[in-house]
């Protein structure tokens, strides 16, 4: 059985390659397989496109054909000072300035293609066997050219080309069909196919080269930027300057326990406002850090150091508190500051100090209040609400002063409390949580059994629903849950103590 494999190439006696347009047909066409040298037959149908076919069963696959002719292509093509397109080589190096704008420096390898040019093929170089080494006539450099047909280089292949510096590119030809044409061979070998380079000698100059065009733009730029920032700091009320830099304000934050075990949080806060500066002056060219003096809270004066950028390794080596400056500007070509306090831990320690002795002393109040608190009579308890909420007493005859057990206090007890401690304060509550609240078990000392807790919620809830409902004060939520009215009048003021009841 004859291969079926079609070919549109083949070598005739004379060693010269013919196309299946070029040669008479059947066995007259005297050719080859340039593969496998076995004899073809021209099939010069009228329906069919015409091919070459073995004459003898074969497992030649032709493969190697288009391999083998694009290199021909390439040597015929310097013959007749034909180019032959390089790939392109191109690329940017960019970076921020520092005010965060930024810059590109474009590089390009300048050769697109050979003109004048000498191309050898399988010319062997130390360990590398190269498919076609082109010289430059006129530059002496020289260029490995790959073709890709099947096989394509790795990654240790191509290194070889690095370690013997020297240009070379591959032509990827793998999509290209066995009957294809001479005419348009020779255009995708010469300047159509993809090509890429696997090394470039010229590469890393031509990074380096761009990097240091770049880094010296970027300086320039930066001394402009700077001597425009100490210009424009000159030029302006120093006022209106100071407004405009901000210092971040000291601030601490302690812990501790009541009376009852609840987490009480107590934060200290000390604003720091720049209240005077001086004009900056240059302190530091190299660095572009200018220097200038600030006046804090009216009470002492510091160093601060104007950085431009965020990317900055600036310091000062003093233990002195100090300022640093960095220095931006916003949309509307406005500068701004951001600012670091720096060896300010004396300032943070004295506020830290505060704020320990103000919850302290916030804890022993609350002690001391809730000692005061529940120590008192149910009428000294109502007389202590009374006056809190700077209302008339009631009338202590009425029955609402019956002490409940479960509450360990009357009506008039335990409803203003709720009433202060909770619905002024919160947006919603839940009744089952201020049942055993401890806050309020630590000042009525009720009992925390599971029945009490449940007299208690539900005190709770019917007092909500039936009365404070009805007079605005709250709506439910879901099950034993209320919102609070905001706009109700008796959010944050009750009139008289009735006010609580029917």
């Amino acid at each position: 059985m004859i291969h079926s494999v079609k070919l549109a190439w083949g070598i005739n006696l004379n060693g010269d390659i013919k196309h299946i347009s070029e040669v008479p047909n059947g066995n007259k066409c005297q050719c080859l397989c340039i593969e496998c040298g076995g004899a073809l037959c021209a099939n010069q149908g009228e329906i069919k496109t015409w091919y070459f076919s073995h004459q003898t069963e074969t497992n030649c696959t032709g493969e190697s054909i288009i391999h083998f002719l694009a290199k021909k292509i390439i040597e015929n093509a310097s013959k007749n000072s034909e180019r032959i397109h390089l790939p392109s080589l191109k690329g940017e190096e960019g970076s921020y300035c520092d005010l965060e704008e930024w810059h590109v420096e474009h590089w390009q390898y300048k050769n697109l293609f050979l003109s004048n040019y000498t191309a050898k093929l399988e010319v062997k170089i130390d360990n590398l066997i190269v498919d076609v080494l082109c010289t430059d006539n006129i530059t002496g450099q020289t260029f490995a050219i790959e073709i890709y047909r099947t096989n394509k280089k790795d990654d240790a292949a191509a290194s070889k080309f690095e370690q013997n510096k020297l240009m070379s590119i591959e032509i990827d030809l793998s999509e290209v069909s066995l009957d294809i044409s001479r005419s348009e061979l020779e255009e995708r070998v010469l300047k159509r196919a993809p090509r890429k380079w696997i090394f470039n000698t010229e590469y890393a100059q031509l990074k380096t080269k761009a990097i240091e065009k770049l880094k010296k733009s970027i300086n320039s730029i930066n001394a402009k930027n700077y001597s425009n920032f100490l210009n424009h700091s000159k030029s302006i009320d120093t006022c209106h300057w100071a407004g405009r830099i901000q210092i971040p304000d000291l601030k601490h934050e302690e812990k501790s326990s009541d009376y009852v075990g609840n987490i009480i949080e107590h934060k200290c806060f000390e604003p720091l406002k720049i209240t005077n500066l001086t004009t900056p002056l240059d302190f530091d060219s190299t660095k572009r850090v200018a220097h200038a003096m600030v006046e804090i809270n009216h009470k002492a004066w510091y160093d601060i150091f104007y950085v431009l950028g965020y990317e900055t390794d600036f310091s000062y080596d003093t233990p002195k508190p100090h300022i640093i400056a960095v220095v931006g500007i916003d949309d509307d070509n406005n500068y701004y500051s951001t600012c670091k306090m720096i060896n300010i831990e004396k300032w943070k320690n004295k506020l830290k100090l505060r704020t320990q002795m103000e919850l302290a002393n916030k804890i022993n109040s609350m002690n001391e209040y809730k000692q005061s608190f529940s120590n008192r009579s149910d009428i000294d308890k109502i007389l202590f609400l009374c006056s809190k909420l700077n209302i008339s007493p009631p009338d202590f005859s009425a029955k609402q002063t019956h002490i409940k057990p479960y509450w360990n206090a009357s009506d008039y007890v335990w409803r203003m409390m709720v009433y202060t401690y909770h619905i002024c304060r919160y947006e919603r509550i839940n009744c089952d949580y201020i049942s055993k609240n401890k806050s309020l078990k630590g000042l009525l000392n009720f009992p925390d059994d599971e029945d009490s807790r449940k007299k208690r919620a539900n005190d709770i809830f019917f007092w909500l629903r039936d009365t404070m409902a009805i007079k605005g004060l709250v709506y439910r939520s879901y099950r034993f849950h209320f919102n609070i009215n905001k706009d109700s009048v008796l959010k944050y003021k009750i009139n008289t103590i009735s006010d609580l009841f029917k």
